[in-house]
């Protein structure tokens, strides 16, 4: 069983990534028309529904396991983080950047364009 979950989230998330990089040729291939076209504008800015499912079902729920999982990491390393001085930067890494990830995002959005 875990096999088979494990291909159905690659293929998910590569299926993401070759939308993402076609979308990309297609925007560069348009740069010139939709600087000056209206409509052009207003549809780059709404959100693909393929990247907000694959979002919302395997990112998401990913980042909240990576949150988890850097959070025991943390409780592990925080003895010898604080002996060296370095507790705070030790916690942003592991925990930190992971829930701004999940929790800060818009849905959909993974181009990191948009600030945390």
């Amino acid at each position: 069983m875990k096999p088979m979950l494990l291909r159905v989230i690659l293929g998910l998330a590569l299926a993401v990534s070759g939308v993402r990089g076609a979308q990309a040729q297609q925007s560069s291939g348009q740069a010139t028309s939709s600087a000056t076209s209206p409509a052009a504008t207003t549809t780059s800015n709404a959100p693909d529904p393929v990247e907000v499912a694959a979002d919302a079902l395997v990112v998401r729920p990913v980042g909240i396991a990576a949150t988890a999982i850097g959070a025991a990491v943390y409780l592990v390393a925080l003895p010898f983080a604080a002996i060296s001085g370095d507790a705070k930067r030790t916690g942003r890494a592991l925990v930190g950047t992971p829930a701004k990830f999940t929790f800060k995002r818009r849905l959909g959005d993974f181009g990191g364009s948009a600030p945390l």
